[in-house]
């Protein structure tokens, strides 16, 4: 009997890592999958989205113009329906964190971020 038992627990083991074995493998294959950006200056470039005039939004933070690409955004509210909505929101945090960080410097950048955030707001 005590082989029995033995044997059962043996199967029982085998049979519980044959069952796990095709698990593990699949999330080694997901961990070997890149998910970021392979080159460094591939994180830093904003990625393209079909959202028209966020091109013109970051020209505008660029040039330093924060009041022009506020209204920019703003104008692009309304198109952003379906699919442009998470572009949207993208491009919003981003000119969002670039005011945050030129507000500290500059007034016209602070200015710009409050008409953002009231913006965001509706106030």
């Amino acid at each position: 009997m005590g082989s029995l038992i033995a044997r059962s627990a043996i199967i029982a083991f085998v049979g519980g890592g044959l069952i796990l074995l095709p698990g593990c493998k699949k999330k080694d294959q997901a961990a070997e999958s890149p998910t970021a950006p392979s080159t460094p200056a591939a994180a830093e470039t904003p990625p393209e989205n079909g959202l028209p005039g966020a091109s013109d939004v970051r020209a505008a933070l660029a040039n330093q113009d924060y009041t022009s690409a506020v209204e920019r955004l703003i104008a692009l509210k309304p198109l952003a329906v379906g699919d442009a909505y998470a572009d949207y929101r993208a491009l919003s945090g981003e000119v969002g964190l670039k005011l945050s960080e030129a507000a500290k410097t500059d007034p016209k950048a602070a200015e710009a971020l409050a008409t953002y955030r009231m913006s965001l707001t509706g106030r």
